[in-house]
């Protein structure tokens, strides 16, 4: 049996250093209906990792991970 706690695929195997050029782009969420995209202008100042019952979670986790960026 697997004793480790699992909280979210992006986080589960370690967190990877951020890209230092990293300059946006657009994130697009999985939905098969009513896609929504984001357009992210800048680099990421932190993730936060959010176990609300209103942010979208994949399959398993018990989390959602959001990046938070200056305005």
């Amino acid at each position: 049996m697997d004793s480790s706690i699992r909280i979210h695929p992006a986080v589960d195997g370690g967190i990877r250093a951020a890209s230092p050029d990293f300059a946006g782009g657009t994130l697009v969420c999985a939905c098969t209906d009513r896609r929504v995209k984001v357009r992210i202008e800048g680099q990421i100042a932190h993730n936060h990792a959010c176990g609300c019952t209103k942010c979208w979670k994949p399959g398993g986790a018990y989390f959602s991970i959001v990046a938070v960026v200056p305005r």
